[in-house]
């Protein structure tokens, strides 16, 4: 993954929606984009515990002792 986010392709809502007949389009947008945030924080914060422990991983093996020979 390259850590950038360049956004979601919405043009294809407002076809769905008028083809579902759905009548308050605004709000059912409006909890789209609130369930994608929330996805998507969720996903970060996953990314993010993952990279933490993968740096921690890293410095546990810097700090072994390299055995003499």
């Amino acid at each position: 993954m390259s850590g950038s986010y360049l956004g979601k392709e919405w043009t294809a809502v407002e076809l769905l929606l008028k083809i579902l007949k759905v009548t308050d389009k605004r709000e059912v947008i409006l909890f789209l984009k609130t369930i994608d945030a929330l996805h998507m924080q969720q996903m970060n914060d996953k990314l993010d515990k993952k990279r933490k422990a993968e740096e921690q991983r890293s410095k546990a093996r810097s700090r072994t002792p390299k055995p003499k020979v």
